[in-house]
């Protein structure tokens, strides 16, 4: 499901939502977070991820930044994600052996009406997170 344009209803989110999925916060080596990002190279789709921008190069990455600076895969990175990615769901096994979870006691439905509450228009724009010659 997605949210439709218009007024986000507190039953919109619950549909989108409908699950009692935790925030988590995960810590992977560089290892774990490059399988995460051949994980997005072969899905060729942009996933609802932030603070990464990826260079592509037909099956693989030329380039990787992630929060401004260029991914070392000697460094440990934390990831904010929802218990069930880290659980292995939708595939992403990357997620399930992290170094260090610490688990929230925030819901991701409660977090976004958390945030639409402060939020009068959402505003979609394409930030150039994935570039390359196919579309994503």
């Amino acid at each position: 499901m997605s949210l439709n344009e218009g007024t986000i209803r507190i039953k919109d989110v619950f549909q989108l939502m409908p699950f009692e999925n935790r925030l988590v916060v995960v810590e992977l080596n560089g290892k774990q977070v490059g399988d995460l990002i051949d994980f997005l190279v072969r899905q060729k789709k942009a996933h609802p991820i932030a603070g990464i921008r990826l260079e592509l190069a037909g099956d693989s990455f030329s380039k990787a930044e992630i929060r401004g600076e260029r991914f070392d895969p000697k460094k440990n990175y934390y990831v904010l994600t929802h218990d069930y990615l880290q659980h292995g769901g939708n595939n992403m096994i990357f997620f399930t052996k992290p170094l260090q979870l610490y688990v929230s006691d925030l819901k991701v439905r409660d977090a976004l009406l958390e945030s639409f509450a402060k939020t009068d228009t959402l505003k979609a724009k394409l930030d150039g997170r994935f570039t390359n010659s196919i579309d994503i």
